[in-house]
């Protein structure tokens, strides 16, 4: 895990909480999302990941209370930037869940540092 000496896992684990769990946090994440190069949906798909990797598009949706239209969207994008990848459910060949990648956990974990 990316930790600064100021940051501690307890932190960066409530603030990314925060960030999933309150669907207001999209208005406050547009400008920093932006920086990021990803838009506030995508964002928030990518922190939810990060607490709980290996999700399906229909679980994204529900914990961020985002239509799947929307999760799928932020999806594509993050997968078309190598941020996250999609595999068969080992215990469900028919469900698709989504991990982040290297890459992508890193990024998340920068945002997160950035905003403790």
């Amino acid at each position: 895990m990316f930790r600064n000496e100021r940051t501690s896992p307890a932190d960066i684990s409530r603030l990314a909480r925060q960030l999933v769990e309150l669907p207001a946090t999209t208005r406050r994440l547009y400008p920093r999302s932006r920086e990021q190069g990803l838009d506030p949906a995508a964002l928030q798909v990518l922190i939810c990941l990060w607490l709980e990797d290996g999700q399906s598009v229909g679980e994204l949706a529900e914990k961020l209370e985002l239509r799947s239209q929307s999760t799928s969207n932020a999806l594509r994008s993050l997968q078309a930037a190598k941020l996250v990848r999609e595999r068969p459910d080992p215990t469900d060949g028919r469900r698709r869940l989504q991990w982040l990648t290297a890459s992508g956990r890193r990024r998340a974990e920068k945002f997160i540092i950035s905003r403790a």
